[in-house]
């Protein structure tokens, strides 16, 4: 386990690796379990979550990531379960990418976060957090 991996194990952050996130299972165990707690949920994507041989967000990108198909259900499941109140996608060195695909890819994950349909306010009465 990296350093960061065992801080994250620790942390009340909810992650999964990219091998778990293509198991629908999994992803519907952990949106489950994180329902049960929050009202809504920030959706996080550090770009180089992306295999870089389908488009490199910068130089740290290893082999054995997602699809930008994979990304975009881990987004509807998400919204499917809970509202996304707020959203980052991070890690792009568009150094790395000349050819503007991951660029490319990043907007359309934007117009789809834009499409959810999910805004702040929508917050289920009785959970943490709730007014």
């Amino acid at each position: 386990m990296t350093p960061r991996e065992a801080a994250l194990a620790v942390s009340e952050v909810a992650w999964l690796r990219p091998e778990q996130a293509r198991d629908p299972e999994t992803v519907g165990a952990a949106l489950d379990e994180l329902a049960g707690a929050v009202d809504g949920v920030h959706f996080h994507v550090d770009l180089d979550v992306h295999d870089p041989s389908i488009a490199p967000a910068n130089s740290y990108a290893v082999p054995g990531g997602l699809s930008a198909d994979a990304v975009q259900a881990l987004l509807r499941r998400t919204v499917d379960r809970l509202p996304i109140v707020s959203a980052t996608l991070a890690s792009y060195d568009p150094s790395i990418d000349p050819a503007g695909r991951m660029r490319d890819t990043a907007l359309e994950l934007l117009e789809a976060l834009a499409a959810s349909g999910t805004t702040p306010g929508r917050a289920r009465p009785g959970r943490r957090g709730s007014p």
